[in-house]
């Protein structure tokens, strides 16, 4: 059996050349950590806004593009209700 690995996300700054957690926490001996850094959070925020407006609207191009063929009336299992 695969022993479960867990996930913590900390908070932490950097003071000089050292990585300082925001809370105290402790962190096994021998565990692996991983750090990611945030920099220029709006233009990365931006980035990731664009690319999943583009793979949004390339899913709904697929979904309904050209060669999508209709639908007749026959295969509707329930017509929407009318206002």
């Amino acid at each position: 059996m695969t022993p479960r690995m867990s996930i913590v996300t900390l908070d932490a700054h950097l003071e000089g050349k050292t990585l300082c957690l925001d809370e105290p926490y402790v962190i096994p001996p021998g565990a692996t950590v991983k750090v990611v850094v945030f920099t220029g959070a709006d233009e990365s925020l931006a980035a990731e806004r664009r690319a999943w407006r583009a793979a949004s609207q390339a899913a709904f191009a697929r979904a309904y593009g050209a060669d999508e063929p209709d639908y007749s009336a026959a295969v509707i299992r329930e017509r929407p209700p009318c206002e």
